[in-house]
């Protein structure tokens, strides 16, 4: 009974852990469509480059999620005041080769992230970089909620047999 149990929690857990990690990447991705989709619609509207480069520095997505805005050569020029990546240096942008609109992981100041681009009218880049930390949070906590029940009822349930034996 003890296998039988064992492996009903770990099929659970597993089949409950992709689940989520799904749901938390579809989350994600419609997260981060909204955001660039609103700082786009910013930018198209505005000429002045300094302007274009505070942008970055007020508008973040979630609570440790930011914007990085590239000029049409992908040299930085907006980036929020906290970024730790020399401004001046775009390699590790430019290692990662997908289309824009299409999110993609990476490693940004040695996190790793989920990101997305769109380039908009005026020829910017606009990247939205998402730490995988707090995209997979929810994913996190779900899991660790249903662990600990799945444990308690567990638990419950031997100790219910074992008084009825």
């Amino acid at each position: 009974m003890l296998i039988t149990v064992m492996g009903a929690f770990i099929i659970t857990s597993v089949f409950l852990y992709f689940l989520q990690d799904r749901l938390a990447l579809q989350e994600t991705k419609s997260s981060i469509d909204a955001a660039i989709t609103s700082v786009e619609n910013v930018i198209a509207e505005e000429d002045d480059k300094s302007a274009i480069a505070g942008i970055a520095e007020n508008i973040s997505i979630s609570s440790t999620g930011y914007f990085l805005i590239l000029d049409e050569n992908l040299n930085i020029v907006g980036y929020p005041k906290n970024f730790d990546i020399d401004p001046e240096k775009t390699e590790d942008f430019m290692q990662y080769n997908y289309s824009a609109g299409e999110m993609f992981t990476g490693i940004i100041g040695g996190e790793n992230c989920y990101m997305e681009y769109r380039i908009t009218q005026n020829g910017y880049y606009v990247v939205a970089v998402l730490p995988e930390k707090e995209a997979m949070q929810e994913r996190n906590i779900s899991l660790y909620v249903n662990t600990f029940l799945e444990v308690l009822v567990f638990a419950a349930l031997f100790g219910l047999i074992y008084v009825l034996m």
